[in-house]
């Protein structure tokens, strides 16, 4: 029975990847795309978990989460860096997805 929520909005704005989905993992499983501008949630049980987005071979920095019963926790993507940092794709390929919780 799942009383957490975990939700995760992509930035509209943003040039680079503008075309291009991100592969959503939560706790080590596939669980969805996010387009740009778009919003997913995801219902999880209370406790630990691990959220991360990837494309192609980059992406962001794993993020762990602990929720309480029904606890929201709302996070946000981008690109990280500006779009002519193209040395992402070869260097910090983990920090390739700017990818934080919401305040």
């Amino acid at each position: 029975m799942a009383n957490g929520v975990i939700r995760l909005a992509r930035a509209p704005g943003g040039y680079r990847d503008s075309l291009r989905s991100y592969t959503v993992w939560l706790d080590g499983r596939r669980v969805g795309k996010i387009a740009r501008g778009n919003t997913l949630e995801f219902s999880v049980v209370p406790g630990e978990h691990g959220l991360q987005l990837t494309v192609d071979w980059c992406s962001s920095p794993l993020r762990v989460i602990r929720l309480a019963d029904d606890q929201t926790a709302d996070f946000y993507c981008k690109p990280a860096g500006a779009f002519y940092e193209v040395w992402r794709l070869l260097a910090n390929v983990d920090q390739y997805i700017d990818l934080a919780r919401a305040a």
